[in-house]
């Protein structure tokens, strides 16, 4: 039989093999020839010969199949052009078709098979780790609090003697830690895990929460979060946007798993009032109400001066209090780079107004500064709250006005952010406070992670250092 024969029958079960092979979604270029992985060049080159008369679309007669043969016949071409070539072999055999691609781009920058061979290795490791980053889609955020006020609060001289003088006036504050993992367990569940710690004053805490996400369809989803070290807190949220115009938010967080206190529920409505203007109610319950006898002895009703038989009980675990508010919001466009937000929270124990602009320079800077002012009122007695169902709830209800008695704090706020590529944004923030004095902090973005520094320059309202803050970058 001379090389140009073909016996049909022999190569019949060559075909099927090699039809097997074309349809997976990476081909094996050394299957498709039939060669050994350890195959010369000339043997890769009889094998392709073999192959390619078989393939040939000229020895099939009808139209199907003469179109199979042609798509198997290319990809037998391909594989022989990537065995026969050293280079685009040995990134084959490092990552397959995804490494043949590139070999170009590395091949120019090594000057040996051994550099080539560490190239791809290093190509290799990287490849798996972005599928492994884009699987989890991992975050983090980590916060250092620092205080300088006895830096600040030297003279000028005294601070530049020495870095170790500097560096032994700041000190620490407080750490923040969290890390986030999430996974598409399918097309519309998602799930998350966090681990979050904190250091202050020489204690610590820290706790992992679990999350659910699902999402039904393009405006609606809800997800349900748990801790699993005590103390356990478990939080529901959704949303819903019924429209273009209007959306639906609601957030409930239990702060102890035996019901012992009351949820806190938070819900929002929010709707496209005028223009790119969008107008939101909030309400929040917090979470020392009762409802009749239920939550009535409550610990974030009682006061903690209790009777002696409730003295003697062993020391619960402290649950936060959450007071109950009405917020009315404002936000949307003023100009065509600018951007506003009006906020009004009217408490019980406290209310707040505040207003923010932000202005976006170009599509790499923005600032933004406003204003809040805080009114709190003296602390009610924990047995004066409202309930809901009993006799006396119109003889113990307190005051409203009691939580406007006062005007508590006023904080001024100034912000710069530059995007510096699609990843990273750079942020610095000035806080003029009259109860708590001037803080910068400085902001890093890089993808789903963030580190944050927060620096105390000094417990008094100075404007001077709040002004020369707020100058410091452009300066730098």
């Amino acid at each position: 039989m001379n090389d140009e024969s073909w016996d049909e029958e022999a190569d019949e079960a060559k075909l099927h093999v090699m039809e097997r092979a074309a349809e997976t979604a990476e081909p094996d270029y050394y299957r498709l020839l039939n060669v050994s992985r350890q195959a010369s060049a000339d043997d890769v080159r009889d094998a392709y010969r073999r192959l390619s008369r078989l393939f040939h679309p000229d020895r099939h007669r009808s139209a199907e199949q003469r179109e199979w043969a042609q798509r198997q016949f290319h990809s037998v071409s391909r594989a022989y052009e990537v065995l026969t070539d050293a280079r685009a072999r040995a990134a084959y055999d490092q990552l397959g078709e995804k490494g043949v691609q590139t070999a170009t781009a590395l091949g120019l920058k090594v000057q040996s098979p051994r550099d080539l061979l560490e190239a791809f290795e290093r190509e290799a490791r990287r490849r798996r780790f972005e599928e492994i980053e884009q699987w989890t889609q991992s975050e983090s955020t980590v916060t250092v609090s620092l205080d300088s006020t006895r830096l600040t609060a030297d003279p000028l001289p005294r601070r530049l003697r020495s870095y170790r003088t500097m560096l032994g006036s700041v000190g620490l504050q407080s750490l923040f830690v969290r890390q986030a993992f999430s996974a598409d367990l399918s097309a519309r569940l998602r799930a998350t895990v966090a681990g979050q710690a904190m250091s202050r004053d020489g204690r610590g805490s820290g706790n992992v929460i679990g999350t659910l996400t699902y999402t039904p369809g393009p405006h609606t989803w809800a997800s349900a979060s748990i801790s699993a070290l005590p103390p356990h807190r478990l939080t529901l949220q959704g949303s819903f946007q019924q429209s273009l115009e209007r959306f639906y938010t609601t957030e409930v967080v239990q702060h102890s798993l035996d019901l012992s206190t009351p949820p806190s529920v938070t819900a929002t409505a929010g709707r496209l009032l005028f223009g790119g203007t969008v107008g939101t109610l909030t309400v929040r319950t917090g979470n020392q109400y009762a409802l009749g006898p239920l939550w009535a002895r409550s610990p974030t009703r009682t006061s903690t001066s209790a009777t002696a038989t409730a003295a003697a009980r062993p020391p619960a675990r402290k649950v936060p209090r959450a007071s109950s508010s009405v917020v009315l919001g404002l936000s949307g466009a003023c100009s065509e780079r600018g951007k506003f937000a009006l906020e009004v929270t009217a408490g019980i124990e406290h209310s707040l107004a505040s207003a923010t602009y932000l202005h976006e320079v170009d599509s790499h800077f923005s600032v933004s500064g406003g204003v809040t002012a805080v009114g709190v009122g003296a602390p009610m007695p924990r047995d004066a709250r409202f309930r809901i169902g009993d006799d006396d709830s119109v003889a113990t209800a307190p005051n409203v006005a009691s939580g406007l008695q006062g005007l508590g704090d006023v904080l001024l706020h100034a912000e710069m952010v530059a995007t510096a590529d699609s990843w990273t944004k750079l942020g610095w923030r000035v806080e003029f406070s009259l109860a708590s004095g001037v803080q910068v902090a400085a902001t890093l973005h890089y993808l789903g992670h963030r580190i944050q520094l927060p620096v105390l320059l000094t417990p008094l309202p100075d404007p001077t250092v709040a002004v020369l803050a707020a100058l410091l970058p452009t300066v730098a």
